[in-house]
């Protein structure tokens, strides 16, 4: 059995992310598992394309949640299929389950963004970090 130690050599002393590998091969995995349910949720995708309902900004905070409750009670109340899209309600859930979550994971970003540029200092052709690391700027 190869180990990481002799796999770095086989390399030529590169280090060898075992972690991000495992990570890999499981998104592979998840994503074979979940095929149907994610072409039917690409298909629910396409249809909000095609009607321009896809905004990845906070203008649209609460109601991609709003729209996953919405599609899981209506599927729960006995409608399989939204009538507007001829879609699967369960599908719809999906998908804004998926935009809900993106849209808070960008958010996010843009804010840890916002907050590294406050962050920076300017000082006579430099910039001192909070962390006190001095980058030059010409």
């Amino acid at each position: 059995m190869a180990t990481q130690e002799g796999i770095k050599e086989e390399l030529g002393g590169e280090a060898w992310d075992t972690d991000q590998i495992a990570a890999e091969m499981q998104i592979g995995k998840t994503l074979n598992s979940f095929s149907r349910s994610l072409y039917e949720i690409g298909k629910v995708a396409d249809y909000k394309k095609e009607f321009g309902q896809i905004q990845w900004d906070n203008s649209c905070e609460g109601f991609y949640e709003g729209s996953v409750y919405l599609h899981l009670l209506t599927n729960a109340a006995g409608q399989e299929i939204d009538e507007s899209s001829g879609l699967l309600h369960a599908a719809h859930a999906a998908w804004s389950a998926l935009m809900n979550l993106e849209t808070k994971l960008r958010a996010a970003e843009k804010q840890e963004i916002e907050k590294e540029k406050e962050e920076v200092t300017p000082v006579f052709g430099q910039y001192i970090t909070e962390n006190k690391d001095v980058l030059n700027f010409t």
